[in-house]
């Protein structure tokens, strides 16, 4: 498998956050409406996934890893200063220097909308508004990690989500994004920690450290209309920490039975970046 990396860049407002879980069912469908035999893609997805897809990530940056405070070198009054400093620049992070973070935020609004009565299709007799957040992102960085036969379908299909859309409100224009690049690089060099660019299940890893995420999924496309929805999961959050994997290129497993759709599978891999952390 290579390693490969989009950047995208944003043409619309987002209504849904850039997760490697949710990105790579998007790819799926669109694998699908290309004539894809998905079916046999993601025949043996539990022991080896054809691709495996990361967040997007702030162009040139990557997520500060979970790793305790006094281990990446953060002494009590950094802890807190650096509470909401999430990202590393991609040069601090190859050289494991995280003192440095910075507080990075997407521009967000709150947009109205009214409860429709589905069985009249008029608001009714009470108003009842209710608010949506909207994020209107800047350049995006997005890696792969692909077996070379699927390469150039699974760039076709990111092309092909990026005209028609992403996530939620797709349908009315939002989820818009022209893809600049697509390009192989290499692995960073094995070191001590491994970090996860996705949400992963941690099913099995002895060694690891992570936030919580729990996942309420739901399908899309032509089965959003017959029971949409999936099992709740719970994975590492993205920037989960592995130790001692250093031979590993990604982590985690494949999930089934999240779905009454029988051939429903949910990416629960994640791409690994290793690093050290300056003493």
């Amino acid at each position: 498998m290579k390693l490969y990396k989009a950047t995208i860049e944003p043409k619309s407002a987002f209504a849904t956050s850039l997760k490697g879980d949710t990105l790579f069912g998007h790819l799926c469908w669109y694998l699908h409406f290309m004539g894809e035999d998905l079916g046999k893609m993601m025949r043996n997805y539990e022991q080896e996934p054809p691709f495996v897809v990361s967040d997007a990530f702030f162009k040139g940056f990557l997520p500060k890893p979970k790793l305790p405070s006094n281990v990446l070198g953060e002494s009590m009054e950094q802890k807190k200063l650096n509470r909401k400093r999430r990202w590393v620049r991609y040069e601090d992070f190859v050289r494991g220097d995280f003192s440095k973070p910075c507080e990075l935020e997407d521009p967000s609004a709150q947009r109205l909308h009214n409860s429709v009565d589905y069985r009249s299709a008029h608001t009714g007799g009470d108003f009842s508004p209710f608010a949506s957040k909207e994020y209107m992102p800047s350049k995006k960085e997005i890696y792969f990690l692909i077996k070379e036969a699927f390469v150039e379908p699974v760039r076709k299909a990111l092309v092909w989500m990026g005209i028609d859309g992403y996530g939620k409100d797709r349908t009315i224009g939002k989820g818009r994004f022209e893809v600049l690049a697509f390009e192989q690089i290499d692995f960073l060099p094995s070191n001590e920690y491994q970090m996860a660019l996705s949400p992963l299940d941690p099913y099995g890893i002895e060694e690891i450290w992570y936030e919580s995420f729990v996942r309420f999924g739901k399908l899309g496309m032509d089965r959003a209309a017959t029971n949409p929805f999936k099992r709740p999961l719970v994975l590492a959050d993205t920037a989960a920490v592995c130790k001692g994997m250093q031979k590993r290129r990604y982590v985690g497993r494949g999930v089934r039975g999240v779905s009454s759709w029988e051939d429903v599978v949910h990416q629960g891999y994640a791409i690994l970046f290793s690093f050290g952390v300056q003493r």
